[in-house]
């Protein structure tokens, strides 16, 4: 049984890691979209930094759910201290 939580604590963490991962990716998405529409209707380049910027940053960070990371995020939902 103990395997079987551990399992579900991995599949979660990773689950959160996706769709953070794919928030990211989507809001690249939208912001890259808008940059072309305004640089095509000649609206200027601000959209376009600011596409860049939040571009250049890494999209979809892997989580090492290890068992020390469950146990930390353990302690800290429950307000315990890790250890």
């Amino acid at each position: 049984m103990a395997r079987m939580a551990g399992e579900g604590e991995f599949a979660e963490v990773s689950a959160r890691s996706f769709a953070l991962s794919l928030s990211r990716v989507v809001a690249a998405s939208l912001l890259l979209e808008h940059a072309d529409w305004t640089e095509a209707t000649g609206q200027g380049g601000r959209p376009s930094a600011a596409a860049l910027r939040w571009c250049a940053r890494p999209l979809a960070d892997l989580v090492d759910a290890g068992a020390d990371h469950r146990s930390e995020s353990r302690a800290l939902a429950m307000d315990e201290s890790p250890g």
